[in-house]
């Protein structure tokens, strides 16, 4: 413990800050994976499987649509970084106060427009759901688009902490909104009353937005007043397009992972039947525990990246690349350890319900390995705010993915769509690194430096 702690404090400001941040972060999301084990039975103690069911589809919808901020939050990140590593408080409040107003001005259309559309649509026929069984839908849907759209805009101050190199405080925040959920929805499996899809939904959806909210208090009230919003602080026309800009590549990468995610169960799905969905998801999940693990220790570093560019450091830059890459291979470690003990894993978690070839592991593994070093590196360029060649690579990836899986699958069948992943993810894994070690070296030219 004291050798553990003796390294964290060892190094410059910002390296123990990040390394601080890691440790923090680990905890955070540890305790956020214990409360999220834990929300499932208890949500299924109050609601029967059937209203469960429901509410898990319809909160899969909501996620996403939580992703189409146009990437403004993490527009503002770097911006932000950037106007902080410079000591520019007035330039930060403009950032912060603009931003804000712009997702306010998204979330309240969005909501119009859904109140609009609501009556259009059937719900019940949308989501084939027995009216007798769940009478309240449409009150559910409502109530839970609205504090969709609260949280949309309160959780800007998650990537205001970001920007202020603390990621474990908006790890803090996420794990406190899922404990008051479950807090929430316990109180209501003792309190004796009937089963009610309404309350889930609004505890789910209503408690990230009290904590959210409570944490903008705090932050601007007492911890940060210098970086307070204000109303005349509200610079639509100087600053909207700087954070636009910056923001929608962000976006745009952000929507071509999500369709390059949700493309491969459709093509499961389609090839092989919706039972092949389960062993190829249970794969991925346990393979991207490194995933969650390398994002975690990625987090500071981005924001990181951004301060030292602001401030001419690129030796510190050049000294956390080479470390981020020794961890990323420390964690291509833990894959092969992973996957050779995957059978015994599989065996305890699952039982003999599914069956999962040791040969579908093996490429879910390299296919994880190729992503984490991957992000490893596009979290530098993300830093650098250099996003062209990445944002051209994502969209091609998402475009080439569909017909290369399909051919693939039909060839050689579940594995075959994982070497498509492994294939179509190979491009992005080798420009990531030459462009960063490029930069690195100051012999980046054209669209290495775009």
């Amino acid at each position: 413990m004291n050798n553990l702690f003796s390294h964290i404090i060892k190094g410059d400001n910002r390296s123990v800050k990040a390394k601080k941040n890691i440790l923090y972060s680990f905890v955070f999301k540890a305790i956020d994976a214990i409360v999220y084990f834990l929300i499932v039975p208890v949500t299924l103690g109050y609601l029967d499987k059937y209203s469960y069911g429901i509410w898990l589809t319809l909160n899969s919808i909501l996620l996403w649509i939580n992703t189409f901020d146009a990437g403004l939050g993490n527009g503002m990140r770097n911006c932000l970084t950037v106007s902080l590593a410079k000591g520019d408080d007035e330039r930060s409040r403009i950032y912060i106060s603009t931003t804000y107003f712009l997702m306010s001005v998204i979330a309240i259309g969005a909501y119009t427009i859904f109140l609009v559309l609501s009556g259009f649509i059937d719900w019940y026929s949308l989501f084939n759901v027995n009216s007798d069984v769940v009478p309240n839908l449409v009150e559910v849907i409502r109530y839970s688009f609205l504090f969709f759209c609260l949280s949309f805009v309160l959780r800007l101050i998650g990537s205001i902490y970001m920007a202020l190199q603390l990621p474990s405080v908006n790890y803090l925040l996420m794990a406190a909104g899922h404990l008051l959920s479950l807090l929430v929805i316990l109180a209501l499996r003792f309190s004796g009353t009937e089963g009610n899809l309404l309350w889930v939904g609004i505890a789910y959806s209503a408690s990230p937005c009290v904590i959210y909210f409570l944490s903008c208090l705090v932050t601007f009230g007492f911890l940060y007043v210098k970086l307070r919003p204000s109303f005349h602080l509200i610079k639509i026309k100087d600053y909207s397009g700087q954070l636009l800009n910056v923001g929608v590549n962000f976006f745009i990468i952000q929507i071509s992972s999500l369709i390059f995610f949700s493309m491969s169960n459709v093509v499961i799905s389609q090839l092989f039947g919706p039972d092949s969905v389960t062993p190829f998801n249970i794969s991925n999940r346990y393979m991207a525990i490194i995933l969650m693990a390398q994002n975690i220790v990625m987090a500071p570093i981005w924001s990181a990246v951004t301060d030292a560019h602001a401030r001419g450091d690129d030796d510190w830059i050049r000294r956390s690349l080479l470390k981020v890459r020794k961890v990323t291979l420390l964690f291509g470690l833990v894959l092969l350890l992973m996957l050779a003990v995957s059978p015994v894993v599989y065996k305890v978690w699952i039982g003999d319900a599914v069956e999962i070839p040791f040969l579908l592991s093996s490429l879910m593994c390299l296919y994880t390995f190729i992503l984490i070093w991957s992000v490893a590196h596009s979290s530098f360029l993300n830093g650098l705010n250099i996003m062209r060649l990445q944002l051209t690579i994502n969209v091609a990836e998402a475009v080439v993915f569909l017909p290369l899986s399909v051919l693939f699958g039909r060839m050689w069948g579940l594995e075959g769509l994982v070497i498509a992943m492994i294939l179509t993810n190979l491009p992005a894994m080798i420009s990531n690194s030459v462009q960063v070690g490029r930069i690195i070296n100051h012999t980046a030219k054209g669209i290495w430096l775009k």
